[in-house]
């Protein structure tokens, strides 16, 4: 059988579709338009998105769309099985650290106490009556660690309900291969 592949960039991979030849060309951009529509309203990295005014209105309610808050009682659930382990309010810690700077600078110890502090999933308040979430003041949700794989389960899902069987799609290393 031949098969046939495109590539596009999203959620800083490049994420590669490989499906067989009979399909047409046009259900790359229906497969691709999903990741596209999850990084444009979902994540953290994207400005305008459900997850980026969440963090530029902290402390306060923020309206959201039933899926956000789906994906956050999620993670929230996720976080308290795991005893807190895993928290996506990090995202002060990650800045003070400077992950995302040229130069980073090795933080002080009180300016590390201070940030911690922000640290804590139980202070995101979902309120699923009215569609809206609230974090804590200074808080900031990161998405990075489970968007993509959010997005590609999703894209997975949909290939399945056209019939796609035999197909390969790789995320930048997270690879799903169909049967």
């Amino acid at each position: 059988m031949m098969y046939k592949v495109q590539v596009r960039f999203l959620f800083h991979s490049d994420i590669k579709i490989k499906i067989p030849e009979i399909y047409n060309d046009s259900i790359f951009d229906d497969l691709f338009g999903i990741l596209e529509d999850v990084n444009r309203k979902y994540n953290s990295y994207s400005e305008n998105s459900y997850i980026d005014k969440i963090n530029k209105n902290s402390g306060h309610f923020v309206k959201v769309d039933l899926q956000t808050i789906e994906i956050l009682r999620k993670i929230i659930y996720l976080s308290k099985i795991i005893g807190g382990e895993y928290d996506i309010t990090i995202m002060p810690l990650i800045r003070l650290w400077g992950f995302y700077k040229q130069n980073p600078v090795l933080p002080c110890f009180e300016e590390i106490k201070k940030a911690k502090k922000l640290i804590d999933y139980k202070k995101i308040i979902v309120d699923r009556k009215r569609s809206r979430i609230k974090i804590g003041k200074n808080q900031e949700i990161i998405t990075g660690s489970f968007i993509k794989a959010y997005a590609i389960e999703k894209m997975v899902n949909r290939m399945r309900e056209m019939g796609i069987k035999d197909a390969v799609v790789n995320a930048g290393g997270s690879s799903i291969i169909g049967y």
